[in-house]
């Protein structure tokens, strides 16, 4: 950075921090100013009954550590096209908790990807259950 900008490059860095774990992990996003997609899970996503107790975003470097935990030696290139995220974590009237995540993808391939990724990385683990709706 100090070779490209001088100290004036470290400055701004300062000044102007990165906005999500994928501008960490690929320097090139912070500096090309590529900025994550804001998502939302719905509060109503799981209908009646249930509320909210918790959203927030996971982030590119949560997920990829979360593919590594669950040994998956192909998480990088899985999480390399991660756009933006959000979950919400869910209770209904009898304390039973959902969560719920949307993930926003630079392309098709790079959704497809994650998802066959996580899927075998989830598949190599009984105590885990995939939910999804269309």
């Amino acid at each position: 950075m100090i070779e490209e900008g001088g100290f004036s490059a470290v400055d701004n860095a300062f000044e102007n921090l990165p906005r999500s774990s994928e501008q960490i992990l690929h320097p090139e996003k912070y500096f090309d100013s590529e900025k994550p997609i804001e998502l939302d899970v719905p509060d109503d996503a799981m209908g009646v009954g249930w509320s909210v107790l918790a959203e927030s975003v996971l982030g590119e470097f949560f997920l990829k550590t979360w593919l590594e935990a669950l040994r998956s030696d192909r998480a990088c290139a899985a999480l390399a096209g991660w756009g933006g995220d959000s979950y919400a974590v869910f209770e209904d009237e009898a304390g039973e908790t959902a969560l719920g995540v949307v993930i926003a993808w630079d392309s098709d391939a790079d959704a497809r990807e994650f998802f066959l990724v996580a899927s075998d990385a989830l598949d190599a683990h009984k105590d885990f259950t995939i939910a999804s709706s269309g």
